[in-house]
């Protein structure tokens, strides 16, 4: 799963005129490159009017990108573009990634769990605050992907107790029926967890578009 956009500046812009070009897609090109790659770009938006950015140069490389399993390198396009100080890194259109499915269905991640050297022990992200009790995490297994919910409680403060308003977040543990393996880890908001081992003798693979199961 790819948990960032699949186009990323490096450097930044020139000026606050660029800035906004780039944001209206006011983008045009002087190589010829597939007509996928611009679609991962942002949209022209009609009715405004700004100085275009222009891609004088496209380069076919690799690239780290950062997915539920941690830094994968993936072939990737290096655009040069006027407006930029850096360059810009858009994935390959044949990447299909199933995360994101588009910008408008990106809900975010769901934070980090780490997954033991049995493979079956997953330590999953859970938010509170102060008077959070953090108990364990509970799972439903499917052919492709796991869905995990953070079991937790609320103490009650005595009456007139001052309470800080302190986010906390922690881990909490749960077990698999079978080793998590190659399938992708998702909270109860369909948003993917990004999974870390927790010991360098479990080996993990990169997740397969989830199905139902």
């Amino acid at each position: 799963m790819l948990l960032q956009s699949r186009a990323g500046i490096d450097g930044g812009f020139l000026d606050g005129a660029a800035k906004m070009a780039w944001i209206d897609g006011a983008i045009e090109w002087d190589v010829r490159m597939p007509t996928e790659l611009a679609q991962h770009l942002p949209g022209r938006k009609a009715g405004r009017d700004h100085a275009p950015l222009r891609v004088t140069e496209a380069t076919l490389i690799t690239a780290a990108f950062r997915c539920d399993r941690g830094l994968r390198d993936l072939p990737a396009y290096r655009l040069h573009l006027t407006g930029l100080r850096g360059s810009c890194v858009v994935l390959a259109p044949e990447v299909a990634p199933w995360w994101p499915v588009g910008e408008e269905e990106h809900l975010g991640t769901g934070g980090e769990a780490t997954v033991e050297d049995d493979g079956l022990t997953v330590h999953f992200p859970a938010f509170g605050g102060v008077l959070t009790d953090f108990h364990r995490a509970e799972f439903q297994e499917h052919a492709t992907y796991v869905v995990g919910r953070a079991i937790t409680s609320e103490r009650k403060a005595a009456a007139g107790t001052a309470v800080g308003m302190l986010a906390v977040v922690q881990q909490v543990a749960g077990s698999l029926a079978s080793p998590l393996g190659g399938r992708a880890l998702l909270n109860t908001s369909g948003q993917p967890i990004a999974v870390t081992r927790s010991n360098v003798s479990c080996s993990l693979a990169f997740s397969t578009p989830p199905t139902a199961g």
